[in-house]
């Protein structure tokens, strides 16, 4: 048996085969999986040590315990059933069945769970690719193609190393996954699954365990992508086995990976889809070599060898290279500018021509139009094809330019298809429509029959052979009622000529209607490239001025690169010279007020249509009108969202219809409109900013903006409320896809106080601060506390907690004066007001003994948290809440009055009993550990202070960011401990970064930057360094000198070292004195 190594690649079965080898065949594990144990040999599964999980409490009370203590912990482990026999098949069976096939395991690191579904992430599932890239062009040094079998997510990493390496990429033929997941679905999105995943992974139950998992839904559906692009290209099989059924364990009643997810959907010339009779484990264990599951791998693996290896097999392929021929060596059809004559690939049979093409169209071609070239092309191809369609329609958000993608189409066709007429019929109204037909029955001489309707004669004459080949543009087709008919009045399509040698190319901003018209053959037209929005910039300026090049990418991102937008801010440039690309820059991201009123600006195009208004803001007003007449859910959810952050918005805070279907009908209208898209996550949407904007300004003229905002806050407050009795443990999950949506309702309904806005904001604050945004949390908290105290009674609860949650947010952002002010009036009437809630009466006792300590007022503090720590095993025992929190602050409190051996009593059993019960990353944990890092230092115990810090600096660099305030905090700890040991060079690197991100965060002159940077510039003067030393010192003391007494110890300390420096800077200048000529 060959030794397998845990990484990078091994080749296996190698002693007694010489070959000849004519390909590889390379396996690759997944998520906690072994390059030898996946497939057989050894552990069964994953890690069965105990995992820890949050128990997350998400009620009120529950929140305050969150902020202010551990969260408890349970372990739990199971084991997979099962006794029977897995052998290493890839090595006992496969290089039998094999001989001409070198065998290869490749292993990473699959065992940390953080950060691999992130972008950026060092552990991140591209990481590993390039790391997979590198070790295969080193180590796979054989020129033979390769065949991947990938269990799990070992999928996603081969998906990510075929789109890294072209070598790999070039040399890869097959690919069969094992149950991967490819794409997240409706019932189960990226994180659904790679939750379920880690489950079966980690082999835990419960999945809190996976509070780590955080996951990137876009990074794994760009790998997603980018890969079925290179299967298009290189033409490698995909055979995709699925899971036949679920765990035997952990309660899942469901498939880890669902079918859907299971496969790429590709065609079958492509993709082979077969189902395994196995759970997502065993799909990779063979147990012998009459399983089932091997001779399936097995006979795809033979089927590809016995097809030939050597060639890349392209069957079935719908993919043309740039400049290739079709297989029946014609050629497509290119898109080209006006003077080129090419021909379309295949003429159609008809009869002959009897007159010269007619030309009806409204406007000359547009000289500054730019770019679209792949969306022309699209037409072409629809249009001129072996399978040509009849009839083409082009969908978009109003103003993506819709309308001069199919004028620009319509020159190209006068140019380049000179036997068909090109007529253009408008539909802004059913005159528009009667008016073009009657100017197109004048060009085609077609004589009125005098009692019948001249709609229905043209349209005879263009149905007949007689009228030749023709286009008909039927140009914005936005009134369904109107264009397909209504209350048994007919629609416009019902004069549309029927002949089977014209063809309709129609524009619409109503999905709905596309469909309708077109079927599958609609194009979307998105918003430009940055490349052809600057490009139609630059054509639409009269002047170019040399400050546009330094602000234009950010004033196109402004306009959303939408061309109605940028021709409207070139009009507005050209006609108001003194304005500067700069300052309509300011006018777009100031206040919504004025951004509304510079797009609502008019101007004049010569290739819109008269009468109608051409900016930006009013292009939409019409389809909001219709949407609110005619479908009133549509409206309530396009109205709701105008309240709330236009991006990332998930389906659970949306109003909920009566019924699920009345809720997809509603987001797919307004996805058919463009104005809202749809995510990779099918749950979540955008909403075109602009489209944002100017719903807020029409609700505002309808003077409903008031009622909708009460009606959002309402729903949202509800929406919360509910998502925490319903599930506590996932509340936070789905509190924090609220969270952003919650405060901009709240910035956006201070007008409009009420308990309905405090309770939002109350559940706002606690998903901020337990995301430790803490000024953001004030923010939110401060205007609704005051709101409350002026109108709620002092007992009532509500009030009660928004003050508690704006008092701790305070102390957290070291606010020390405001926090006791608000809590000491609470304290004082507790016993009497709140005597029956005694875990609150406790939780606001800790805090303003807290906010003592932090104010030096220790006495105080040392006497409140000594009659707590004596008293709470007695009153308050039936509470989350006990002696490691209280002890912990005690402890606190004893190392600044220098009681530093009573502080290291208690805190070391605490230590240790949060060592044995939370992860090494829990925050409550790495403060205890903190704080004893802090009582051995004054204890006169360096060494064991240095060690202990340092633990808590290596965890806080693997999860806290670098300008955490609780790492800088240890930082200072740990610089002073090296400086007491002697150890300068390394308190000057810890103390450096200290001071760096102290006064970046808190301000240069802020007491605790002053005390880092003191302790610093000791360390400087220890080492030697007495110029730097006496440079921060002079610093230190002008600023100390100008804020404190001439008594204050700090200011007398960075005095005392000053003169310290200057003396140790005397001796050097008087040897250098001594040495001058």
């Amino acid at each position: 048996m060959s030794t397998v190594h845990r990484l990078g690649f091994t080749e296996i079965g190698v002693k007694g085969r010489d070959g000849p080898f004519r390909y590889n065949v390379i396996f690759v594990h997944g998520l906690k999986g072994h390059p030898k144990h996946t497939w057989g040999r050894g552990t069964t599964g994953g890690d069965t040590t105990n995992q820890r999980t949050d128990v997350g409490l998400n009620r009120k009370k529950a929140s305050i315990r969150s902020l202010l203590k551990g969260r408890k912990t349970i372990s739990t482990s199971l084991s997979e059933a099962g006794n029977q026999p897995k052998p290493f098949w890839p090595e006992e069976f496969l290089t039998r069945d094999l001989p001409d096939a070198r065998i290869w395991t490749y292993g990473y690191n699959a065992d940390v769970i953080q950060g691999m579904f992130q972008a950026g992430n060092q552990n991140s599932i591209s990481q590993h690719g390039r790391d997979l890239s590198a070790q295969f062009e080193r180590d796979i040094d054989n020129k033979d193609p390769v065949v991947f079998i990938a269990h799990s997510l070992g999928g996603i990493l081969v998906k990510s190393v075929i789109h890294l390496s072209e070598k790999c990429r070039s040399r890869t033929r097959l690919i069969i996954f094992l149950g991967t997941p490819h794409r997240g679905s409706r019932v189960a999105d990226w994180g659904k699954i790679l939750s379920n995943l880690s489950r079966v992974a980690f082999q835990q139950p419960n999945s809190r365990i996976l509070r780590g998992l955080q996951v990137d839904s876009e990074v794994l559906e760009n790998i997603h992508e980018e890969f079925k692009v290179h299967v298009h290209k290189c033409g490698f099989k995909i055979y995709s086995f699925q899971e036949g059924r679920a765990p035997e364990t952990l309660g899942i009643s469901h498939k880890i990976v669902d079918d859907f997810s299971s496969k790429m959907d590709l065609h079958r010339g492509l993709e082979t889809v077969q189902s395994m009779d196995a759970d997502h484990r065993q799909i990779a264990k063979c147990i012998n070599r009459e399983d089932p599951r091997y001779r399936a791998i097995l006979g795809v693996l033979k089927q590809f060898a016995s097809e030939g290896i050597d060639r890349l097999t392209r069957e079935g392929t719908s993919y043309i290279e740039p400049n290739s021929s079709t297989a029946s060596g014609k050629h497509p059809t290119d898109y080209t500018d006006g003077n080129a004559n090419v021909q379309p690939m295949v003429q159609e049979a008809g009869p002959k021509q009897t007159l010269n093409p007619i030309y009806y169209l409204p406007f000359t071609a547009n000289r500054k139009f730019t770019g679209r070239e792949s969306e022309l092309q699209a037409i072409q191809k629809k249009f001129f094809s072996d399978l040509p369609c009849q009839r083409i329609a082009l969908d978009g958000l109003g103003g993506v330019g819709k309308t001069q993608v199919a004028l620009q189409f319509a020159h190209w066709m006068k140019t380049n298809q000179p036997i068909y007429s090109v007529f253009w019929i408008p539909v802004l109204s059913e005159a528009s429509f009667e008016q073009a037909y009657m100017e197109i029955g004048k060009l085609l001489s077609v004589p009125r029959e005098s009692d019948e309707d001249y709609k229905k004669t043209v349209q005879r004459y263009l149905s007949s052979e007689t009228a030749g080949k023709w286009l008909l543009i039927i140009d914005n087709a936005d009134d369904k009622a109107m264009i397909f008919g209504a209350l048994g009045k007919p629609g416009l399509i019902n004069f549309l000529p029927q002949s089977d040698h014209g063809l309709f190319l129609l524009t619409s901003r109503v999905r709905e209607i596309a469909i309708l018209f077109a079927e599958t053959d609609v194009i979307s037209i998105p918003e430009m490239t940055s490349h052809e929005a600057r490009a139609l910039l630059d054509k639409s300026l009269i002047m170019r001025e040399e400050s546009l090049d330094e602000h234009a990418d950010q004033l196109l991102k402004e306009l959303s690169y939408l061309p109605l937008g940028i021709t409207q801010a070139a009009a507005y440039l050209n006609r108001n010279s003194n304005v500067s690309p700069r300052r309509y820059l300011d006018l777009l991201r100031g206040a919504e007020i004025e951004k509304a009123q510079v797009l609502s600006r008019g101007f004049h195009d010569q290739r819109r249509y008269p009468g109608l208004s051409n900016d930006i803001m009013s292009t939409w007003l019409v389809s909001f009108s219709q949407i609110a007449k005619e479908d009133p859910f549509s409206f309530k959810l396009l109205s709701f969202m105008a309240c709330i952050e236009p991006r990332a918005i998930p389906k659970i805070v949306l109003p909920v219809g009566s019924s699920e279907e009345e809720m997809e009908n509603a987001i797919g209208t307004l996805c058919g409109y463009s104005f809202l898209t749809q995510r990779q996550d099918p749950n979540t949407f955008d909403m075109h900013r602009l489209v944002h904007l100017a719903t807020i300004r029409w609700l505002e003229g309808q003077g409903i903006m008031q009622e909708i905002l009460t009606n959002a806050v309402q729903g949202i407050f509800e929406n919360m409320a509910k998502q925490s009795a319903a599930d506590e443990s996932s509340a936070h999950l789905k509190w924090r896809q609220i969270l952003p949506h919650g405060l901009r309702l709240i910035s956006q309904s201070e007008s409009l106080y009420s308990e309905d806005l405090c309770n939002l904001a109350d559940y706002v604050g606690i998903c901020l601060l337990t995301e430790r945004r803490f000024k953001e949390g004030i923010d939110c908290l401060h205007k609704t506390a005051n709101w409350a105290r002026a109108n709620l009674a002092r007992d009532d609860v509500l009030r009660r907690h928004l003050d508690f949650m704006l008092a701790y947010a305070l102390l957290q952002e070291l606010r020390v004066d405001e926090t006791i002010e608000i809590i000491e009036p609470i304290v004082s009437t507790n016993k009497e007001t709140f005597k029956d809630d005694k875990e609150f009466i406790c939780h606001s006792e800790h805090l303003l003994a807290s906010a003592y300590l932090e104010n030096k007022r220790v006495d105080e503090a040392i006497e409140m948290f000594e009659a707590m720590y004596k008293n709470i095993g007695e009153n308050t025992s039936d509470l989350e809440f006990g002696y490691d929190q209280i002890g912990h602050q005690l402890a606190s409190a004893y190392i600044e009055t220098g009681r530093a051996k009573e502080a290291v009593e208690i805190l070391e059993p605490i230590v240790q009993e949060k060592r044995r019960t939370s992860r090494q990353e829990d925050r409550d944990r790495l403060s205890s550990e903190h704080e004893l890092g802090r009582a051995y230092l004054r204890d006169g115990r360096i060494h064991e202070s240095i060690e202990i810090l340092k633990h808590v600096i290596n965890v806080q660099k693997e999860h806290q960011k670098e300008d955490d305030r609780a790492r800088l905090a240890s930082e200072h700890e740990l610089g002073l401990a090296c400086r007491r040991a002697r150890r300068f060079k390394e308190a000057i690197e810890v103390l450096e970064h200290a001071v760096k991100f102290r006064k970046a965060d808190l301000g240069e002159e802020n007491h605790l930057s002053l005390v880092s940077e003191h302790e610093l510039a000791l360390a400087y003067l220890e080492d030697g360094r007495i110029e730097e030393s006496i440079e921060m010192l002079e610093r230190l003391v002008r600023i100390r000198k100008e804020t404190l007494e001439e008594n204050d110890e700090s200011r007398l300390a960075s005095e005392s070292a000053l003169k310290r420096a200057y003396r140790q800077r005397k001796p050097f200048l008087v040897i250098l004195t001594s040495q001058v000529p």
